[in-house]
């Protein structure tokens, strides 16, 4: 049990032993979408109980355990914010939680914090909307005390009490618990001491507001040896120094103290990828635990057909825009667990070369890309200072393997394909257009981060793939960038080059000669 707390349940008889034996509750969790990433449910058994109260009492469930209308992302939430460490202590302390519209995702943490006041003592909650403070007072009538009283309709008999004069809105408790309602400032929170925060709407949050308010909550916690922040929302318009995306961010990496519950599409994604809706239904089916839970696939369409689609993306996909993202785009623990210890090995009989060059035309890369048993491999054929000597390399690499060369139809590489044309013979161009280029980088990054790609740990391959950086080329679509001028990427290009144009070309098999006899 959660230290520094005796439980005395005051509602209704819910326990998860009996109504939600461990392997249903499990069942249930795990029966539908898995989340992208989520952290521990270590010992989170132990609280199932008392989300169960917050449920009854946002009407998700009979007090007998009949009628549950739980779905299996809010078991999900549950456990990770309930998990602990051997010493009973969340284990997340700040957590992360990013789902897209339509899953429930406020009411499950409503009732994650609002069952801990009914069954700890003395808990003390703060809630809060980034989006203002007039909003979360609206939402603590709309949506919190209506489905209470439902829950309760005694009011001589509830264990609790409202407060609904604004700008002091809150529930208390006859335990002594206490869920009050707050605005999104720093100064809100001044002087106060709280067991849990519950940031909403997070994903709103300007720069300005995030960095107010973590120096407004965080000294609120210090008493508090058990308290937790949940900050949940979808995503937002820019992410670098967002406060729910650094929340997450911290999440994905695995920082102590840190956890993390989120749905969303891949971060490889490009405009070509939901050009369409057939395009894009796959990708929304995959990234969207409330699709035959709690919305339809139709009623997504339909908001597909209507919104921006920068908008979707956010709202349904849970995809941040790239406004502020200026780390490296290739994560450094992906590329070092895609390394092989091997020898340097010789091309085999089918792959793709491409080639590039920086912009400034200081250096060029050749690569070559192949798949064994459909695990992608890039090795890296050569990298010099300059680019005379690209194009008389590139030719005597086509014709010693007689494959042909991709590269990018704009930039300073077409000076040296021009002379590759020119060449007699002339070898095979495989010219890759500005959508094509876009396409080769989200290929190369999701083949990275899936864990689909192998490397030689090439020095000059390691150094590009720790510096590039994702530009933006629309509101959606973006390729690979260098932070300066003067960076060199153009291993990482071509290698994306490579890779896209081996997807693309079949292997060519011998003619087989049909005869009379045969």
């Amino acid at each position: 049990m959660v230290t520094g707390f005796d439980y005395a349940p005051i509602t209704p008889a819910v326990a998860a032993s009996r109504i939600y034996p461990w392997a249903d509750w499990e069942n249930l969790r795990d029966s539908h979408t898995p989340p992208h990433y989520v952290s521990a449910f270590t010992g989170a058994e132990e609280y199932r109980d008392e989300f169960l109260m917050g449920a009854h009492a946002f009407g998700l469930i009979d007090k007998d355990g009949s009628n549950s209308k739980l779905k299996p992302q809010q078991l999900v939430m549950a456990d990770a914010a309930n998990a602990v460490d051997a010493d009973g202590r969340p284990l997340s302390p700040f957590l992360g939680v990013l789902i897209p519209r339509r899953s429930a995702k406020t009411t499950t943490a409503l009732a994650l914090v609002i069952g801990r006041c009914l069954a700890r003592p003395n808990y003390l909650v703060a809630f809060t909307l980034c989006t203002s403070g007039l909003m979360a007072r609206k939402r603590f009538h709309s949506d919190i005390v209506p489905v209470l009283e439902k829950a309760y309709p005694h009011e001589a008999t509830r264990p609790f009490k409202f407060y609904k004069s604004g700008g002091s809105e809150s529930i208390n408790f006859t335990n002594g618990s206490r869920f009050v309602v707050v605005s999104p400032h720093g100064e809100s929170f001044r002087s106060e001491a709280f067991d849990c925060v519950l940031v909403d709407e997070a994903g709103e949050a300007s720069l300005t507001m995030g960095e107010d308010l973590l120096a407004g909550i965080l000294p609120t916690l210090d008493t508090r040896p058990d308290s937790q922040v949940i900050t949940c929302g979808t995503a937002g318009t820019f992410r670098t120094g967002q406060l729910l995306w650094d929340t997450l961010s911290d999440g994905r990496d695995g920082k102590p103290g840190s956890g993390i519950v989120e749905w969303s599409g891949p971060e490889y994604l490009t405009a070509e990828d939901v050009e369409t809706w057939e395009l894009t239904e796959p990708i929304v089916r995959a990234a969207h635990p409330g699709i035959d839970t709690l919305t339809t696939i139709s009623a997504i369409e339909r908001n597909y057909r209507k919104l921006p689609r920068d908008k979707f993306i956010r709202e349904y996909l849970s995809i941040f825009e790239q406004v502020g993202a200026t780390v490296g785009i290739i994560r450094p623990e992906k590329w070092a667990a895609a390394e092989l210890n091997d020898d340097l090995p010789e091309p085999p009989a089918h792959f793709a070369l491409a080639i590039a060059a920086s912009p400034n035309q200081a250096y060029a890369s050749i690569v070559a890309a192949w798949r064994e048993d459909g695990e992608a491999r890039i090795l890296l054929l050569d990298h010099r200072s300059g680019v005379k000597w690209l194009a008389p390399r590139a030719l005597e690499l086509a014709r010693k393997y007689k494959v042909p060369v991709a590269h990018d139809t704009v930039g300073v590489v077409l000076v040296e394909v021009e002379e590759l044309q020119r060449a007699k013979p002339r070898p095979r161009l495989q010219p890759q257009t500005f959508r094509n280029v876009i396409t080769a980088a989200a290929l190369l990054i999701k083949e990275i981060d899936t864990g689909n790609l192998k490397h030689y740990g090439q020095t000059v391959l390691d150094e590009h793939a720790a510096i590039v950086k994702k530009r933006m080329t629309g509101k959606t679509s973006w390729a690979f960038g260098r932070t300066d001028y003067d960076d060199d990427i153009s291993a990482v290009e071509a290698a994306s080059l490579a890779l896209r144009a081996y997807d693309g070309t079949p292997i060519r098999g011998k003619v087989m000669l049909i005869t009379a006899d045969s």
